[in-house]
């Protein structure tokens, strides 16, 4: 049986969730990861930590097959070069 704690230390929440201790305070700054200070301690709740992994953040990631390739200038001007006229 898995104990499953109420709250987890900053520590705790980085290892159970594959992020950094940074990347936790970076969340709980920015207000996407909901922390509560008892005496000394931060504690993350549980159900942050959950909510924060089904839902993630504000920030949206595109498929890579749905985001345009760009082409840098120098690229496109080689390929005025590289093109052969028709005769």
């Amino acid at each position: 049986m898995i104990n499953k704690l109420l709250a987890y230390s900053k520590k705790q929440a980085a290892a159970a969730t594959s992020l950094s201790v940074r990347g936790i305070d970076y969340l709980i700054e920015k207000g996407q990861l909901r922390a509560v200070k008892i005496g000394r301690r931060v504690l993350i709740p549980s159900r942050e930590l959950e909510r924060l992994i089904e839902k993630g953040t504000t920030r949206v990631f595109q498929e890579p097959s749905s985001v345009p390739e760009i082409q840098s200038p120098t690229h496109m001007e080689a390929e005025k070069y590289l093109t052969v006229p028709d005769k």
